[in-house]
């Protein structure tokens, strides 16, 4: 029996209401230097969301792993950089989205957030065209004059042909 979409993207929601966005435990990958994660499981869905840091820099990159049963079934891939001091307000903006709206936006944040004090903007940059099934773009934090000062980029897609999709020859 193959997942279906609605699933897996419920599967989403509700690890990332559960995962780096709020305040739970994240561990260490032994013999994986500088990586944290989050595993989250509902049913027969296993999401695993995987980042790396280093102390040299303010880069990161990870991936978000949907598993149906053991399979993969989606990912999300991204990289880029935030200094810790915007860390709390990329969390805000990906819990806007996550738990309030929950509205798929490349998943990541909503498009646009001011920061409670005005001094930050976070913008999500979706591609045309994107959905759940495939998806790219960028977000940035931007102090008030426009400065960029943290992004990441990102893409997913799904992993699997659903029957809706296959083509017969």
């Amino acid at each position: 029996m193959l997942p279906n979409i609605t699933d897996i993207e419920t599967a989403f929601f509700l690890a990332m209401a559960n995962g780096y966005a709020q305040s739970v435990p994240k561990q260490r990958v032994p013999g994986l230097p500088g990586s944290k994660t989050i595993t989250f499981v509902w049913g027969d869905y296993t999401v695993v969301d995987l980042w790396f840091t280093t102390p040299h820099s303010n880069d990161s990159f990870g991936t978000t792993i949907i598993y149906f049963k053991g399979d993969a079934v989606w990912m999300m891939s991204y990289d880029g950089q935030y200094p810790q001091e915007v860390i709390l307000f990329l969390k805000y903006a990906l819990h806007i989205a996550y738990v309030e709206q929950q509205r798929f936006n490349g998943g990541r944040g909503p498009a646009f957030v001011v920061s409670t004090d005005g001094g930050r903007i976070y913008i999500n940059e979706v591609q045309p065209d994107s959905s759940f099934r495939q998806f790219a773009g960028g977000e940035r934090i931007e102090n008030v004059s426009g400065r960029r000062i943290g992004y990441h980029n990102y893409h997913g897609r799904l992993l699997i042909d659903l029957p809706s999709e296959r083509t017969t020859t």
